[in-house]
């Protein structure tokens, strides 16, 4: 039996100089390695307010626009009503708002 073929492939292979420092990456010069951290952090919480503040503003946006269009909506209602009933401020008004009223309350 050939003594190299009962040896393992590791302690058998041949490792070639010329490629080994391919093998292993660069390291981090100095300094930089040791903010890396720190600075992915920090870019993560901004990220994460001016994220936040974006979303407030248009959670904002969308509940002024709902609260106008609620506004328009009782004003119309009272435009109608004012129409229908009048203002009230003189006697005669007040009368065909009453009859009208009395009309649309007997058929019910």
């Amino acid at each position: 039996m050939n003594p190299q073929s009962s040896r393992h492939l590791s302690t058998s292979a041949r490792v070639h100089p010329r490629i080994l420092p391919y093998l292993h990456p660069k390291p981090v010069p100095g300094p930089a390695k040791k903010w890396l951290p720190a600075l992915a952090g920090v870019a993560a919480v901004g990220y994460g307010i001016v994220s936040y503040q974006e979303s407030h503003r248009q959670y904002a946006a969308a509940q002024n626009a709902l609260f106008e269009l609620e506004e328009t909506e009782r004003q119309r209602q009272n435009k109608m009503l004012m129409d229908a009933y009048g203002d009230r401020s003189n006697l005669e008004e007040l009368e065909k708002a009453m009859q009208l009223y009395d009309s649309q309350h007997k058929d019910h």
